[in-house]
């Protein structure tokens, strides 16, 4: 099952033996006061130069999300995704919680964009996949319902379903809906990061869809703490989700960190080896 996404001039393909997609996410005010303020100011000078510096980094398409508090975002999303397609060839995944900035960003973005996100929840279905529908384009479907992140595999397994019955019915094909299983921090909860192994490895062999992962998740505000690990106890699923195929086990303490080359998309790790595995593709913040 390939997720085909395309610019005007340029095709991502996302599957299982096709080469590992990173999607750069440096487009997103939140937690960046610089671009936030660029974005309320209207100098679109930095959003160009985080184009750019991501194309140039590796990334294979750009997230755009211009999320900024008291700004009109219907108004600004039309105005970045026009420069950010101007100066790179890349396809772009639209970012946001609200209908309206999504539809203003796909009406403006060229080719077959990708939608970040839809979920399990009633509002979510309801609203965003009549606007995937209508413009053809993909979308990323997280597992979380009403209720929430669910606890087990199993539970965020059923969610994806939910998604994809849902989007069948509406005729969105399967491999337009790129599941993501949610990767938490282990630094609040030590299972976290089997959970989403489990589900990847379940979403893998029942449903047959492309994964994607937000990479950094899995480490956030943990650098001080004790080096959690993914072991490579089970090779098959852990190598579906290391940010690094070279390692048996990758340690997210500070002192690793150190030993491993910074990728500037914002993660630490090296992207460029994993080349055959699932996650098929991974968001870097």
């Amino acid at each position: 099952m390939n997720t085909v996404l395309k610019s005007n001039s340029k095709e991502v393909t996302i599957g299982v033996g096709r080469p590992f997609v990173m999607i750069g996410e440096k487009i997103n005010p939140t937690g960046r006061k610089k671009l936030a303020a660029a974005l309320t100011e209207g100098n679109l000078d930095y959003v160009r130069q985080l184009a750019l510096d991501q194309a140039a980094w590796g990334a294979d398409v750009l997230d755009v999300n211009v999320g900024a508090p008291g700004i009109d975002e219907v108004a600004v999303v039309k105005q970045v995704v026009e420069l950010v397609a101007s100066v790179t060839d890349l396809p772009l995944c639209l970012d946001s919680a609200n209908p309206d900035v999504l539809a203003a960003g796909l009406a403006a973005a060229p080719g077959k964009p990708l939608v970040n996100s839809v979920s399990g929840e009633t509002k979510r279905l309801e609203t965003v996949l009549p606007l995937v529908k209508e413009r053809g384009a993909a979308v990323i479907g997280l597992t979380m319902d009403d209720r929430g992140i669910p606890p087990t595999a199993e539970e965020r397994v059923a969610v994806a379903e939910k998604i994809l019955n849902r989007a069948a019915q509406m005729g969105i094909p399967a491999e337009d809906v790129v599941i993501d299983p949610l990767v938490l921090t282990v630094g609040s909860d030590s299972k976290a990061a089997l959970v989403t192994l489990q589900t990847i490895e379940i979403l893998r062999k029942s449903l047959g869809v492309n994964v994607n992962v937000g990479a950094s998740n899995v480490s956030f505000k943990i650098r001080a703490s004790p080096a959690p690990r993914l072991s490579a106890g089970r090779g098959d699923r852990v190598r579906g989700v290391l940010i690094t195929g070279r390692r048996p086990s990758v340690s997210l303490s500070e002192s690793n960190y150190s030993a491993l080359p910074q990728n500037r998309l914002g993660c630490h790790c090296e992207e460029r080896s994993l080349r055959r595995s699932n996650p098929q593709a991974v968001k870097l913040a």
